[in-house]
């Protein structure tokens, strides 16, 4: 988070279109983001869809020095994802590069 200035109260909004507007125009590390733990619930057939998905998928392992890593945090901070998925994201990117493809082949 910006540390070196006070973080602004995120406004309310009537709408989505309205706060959609409001964030394609202002920057989000200037504002004090709220953290939601909501509970979802599933269906039985979303929980069997959610499974089968990642049945389909491997686990890679791979080792990054210590400065990668943080260098990738800090990207994924100021775009405000979890940094697994950038670099999945750059993983898919790149594929996508190298196949010469516009989207990297998924299950």
């Amino acid at each position: 988070m910006n540390t070196s200035k006070e973080l602004k109260p995120v406004p309310r909004f009537k709408t989505l279109q309205e706060e959609a507007d409001f964030w394609d125009t202002h920057d989000s590390m200037e504002y004090e983001l709220e953290d939601t733990n909501e509970m979802v619930e599933l269906s039985d057939d979303q929980k069997s869809q959610i499974r089968a998905r990642w049945e389909k998928r491997k686990r890679a392992t791979i080792l990054l020095s210590h400065e990668q890593l943080n260098a990738v945090e800090q990207i994924a901070r100021r775009k405000q994802v979890d940094y697994r998925a950038l670099i999945h994201e750059w993983i898919n990117m790149h594929i996508a590069d190298e196949l010469g493809v516009s989207t990297p082949p998924t299950d």
